[in-house]
């Protein structure tokens, strides 16, 4: 076994107790692990505010470089990161505050950091905003609520803003849209006004009622016509409770709808109760 003497301690130690080090001896230094950190360590004590201006100067003139670094290591060894960042916040939750509040105290800072790294490679960052909120989709909704709530005006004015730069653009596609998709417009329009009415249940979907339709063969429920354009009739009125939603609706013509307003069905009918098309989350009031 290979030894060597310790020229600070003066032990005599294996040499696998002794740093390594291109210009050494045999490729190791001439003092072991313990002596060195520790020297080093003394050194960085005397000399703290001299190294700190050294790293300075020294990001500064090598940004580039140092952040190839950081990428390429971050991409050979990312569990190990995420495992250690873990751990760090976790042992060291006030250090963790600190930084949160010296990004708060400089947003414009935080801003412009956020803009550079992602001006570097959009198409990475967007991918990792994708991943991110398909993983935490109630977590995104959560923060958002949060931001919203904090600082409601901020968030108008800025959504104003967008929609008078991007207002004609929006508008040309939402009518594109409408015209694409009547179906569900009008199945929209109905779950806003079930929403509006407090409905327990309100997940009817435009697939569904396409299929209710089909169902009774494009005949209206009470007088048996069949007809080219059905209205949805609750069975029980949304005014006295009744749920938007497949077991609670038949199609019926105009007139048949007008003439029950809020009453009882003319005859008895079997609604849906089962469908094909998935129903939607129903909407809270």
């Amino acid at each position: 076994m290979d030894i060597r003497l310790c020229t600070i301690c003066h032990v005599v130690k294996p040499l696998s107790d002794f740093p390594k080090h291109q210009k050494g001896k045999q490729g190791y230094r001439h003092t072991c692990k313990q002596c060195t950190y520790a020297s080093m360590k003394e050194y960085r004590a005397a000399h703290r505010q001299q190294i700190a201006i050294y790293q300075v100067q020294y990001h500064a003139t090598h940004k580039e470089e140092l952040r190839i670094k950081k990428v390429r290591y971050y991409a050979e060894h990312a569990e190990e990161a995420r495992v250690y960042s873990r751990q760090y916040r976790a042992l060291h939750p006030e250090k963790v505050a600190e930084a949160s509040a010296a990004r708060a105290a400089n947003p414009e800072k935080t801003r412009q950091l956020s803009k550079e790294r992602y001006a570097h490679d959009p198409e990475k960052r967007r991918a990792q905003t994708r991943a991110y909120r398909a993983v935490y989709p109630d977590r995104v909704k959560q923060s958002q609520k949060t931001s919203y709530d904090k600082n409601p005006e901020p968030r108008r004015t800025a959504s104003r803003n967008q929609y008078a730069k991007t207002s004609q653009h929006v508008k040309v596609r939402s009518r594109a849209y409408r015209l694409a998709n009547p179906a569900i417009i009008k199945a929209n329009k109905a779950s806003y006004r079930a929403r509006k009415r407090q409905a327990p249940v309100n997940d009817l979907t435009a697939a569904q009622w396409e299929e209710i339709k089909i169902v009774y063969g494009h005949c209206c429920a009470y007088c048996k016509r069949k007809m080219q354009r059905l209205t949805q009739d609750h069975i029980t009125p949304l005014s006295k409770g009744g749920s938007h939603t497949t077991s609670n609706i038949v199609p019926t013509c105009a007139k048949c709808n007008s003439t029950k307003r809020d009453g009882p069905p003319p005859v008895p009918v079997q609604p849906l109760l089962l469908t094909i098309a998935p129903s939607k989350k129903s909407r809270s009031t």
